[in-house]
């Protein structure tokens, strides 16, 4: 396990990373009961004023070294939603376990089936 200092080191250059695309977070993370590195889902940001509704993006797979890289690297997982539903931040911390399972290339998509909240 990397010591304290070197995980907010990479902890802060993610959430920058983001916050350069996406805008100013929330102030919110998700955390999951069990850290992304001792084998957890992943922690999610959440972003109100990139677009109208919730933006919800992943915080622990750029540089991860046993997510599978794609032909761009490593990579976050972000959704969009009309409304701030938990589903979307749910189904990517969930999904994020799967990068490293899989290699999930840019244009994939995958069948969310029940996942999606009524309506």
């Amino acid at each position: 396990m990397p010591d304290n200092d070197n995980w907010q080191r990479t902890w802060d250059t993610r959430h920058a990373m983001l916050e350069r695309v996406l805008g100013k977070t929330d102030g919110n993370v998700l955390h999951a009961g069990i850290p992304f590195n001792l084998g957890g889902q992943a922690d999610v940001l959440l972003f109100s004023n990139h677009i109208p509704g919730q933006v919800a993006a992943t915080c622990n797979l750029l540089g991860e070294p046993s997510q599978k890289q794609n032909k761009l690297g490593t990579f976050e997982l972000v959704i969009a939603q009309r409304s701030n539903h938990d589903w979307g931040p749910m189904s990517i911390s969930h999904v994020a376990r799967y990068t490293c399972e899989s290699r999930i290339e840019p244009g994939h998509t995958m069948d969310l089936g029940n996942n999606f909240p009524k309506g």
